[in-house]
């Protein structure tokens, strides 16, 4: 299958250390990060798995992306004591 040049260089972001997320579900967003990060990024509520997420981050920049998560929607992201974060819907 022929891939056109935007979703080709999403893809292969990563050999750069850049995540691209171009719409990916909240969920596929922190699954990318994960594989960068010791301790993981959790989606602790599912009514946030299908949120809708977009942007250019460093491989470790996990932080900015959650920061902007936080600014866009109504997410907390909650630092537990073994470095992840639980990601809940803001009330």
């Amino acid at each position: 299958t022929a891939l056109n040049a935007t979703v080709m260089r999403q893809r292969t972001a990563w050999q750069d250390g850049v995540i691209e997320l171009d719409g990916e579900t909240l969920v596929q967003a922190v699954e990318e990060f994960n594989r960068y990060r010791q301790a993981p990024i959790i989606v602790g509520d599912p009514r946030l798995a299908n949120l809708r997420v977009g942007g250019r981050f460093e491989v470790d920049e996990a932080e900015k992306f959650l920061t902007a998560v936080e600014g866009s929607f109504p997410v907390s992201a909650i630092a537990a004591a073994d470095g992840s974060i639980l990601l809940v819907s803001r009330s």
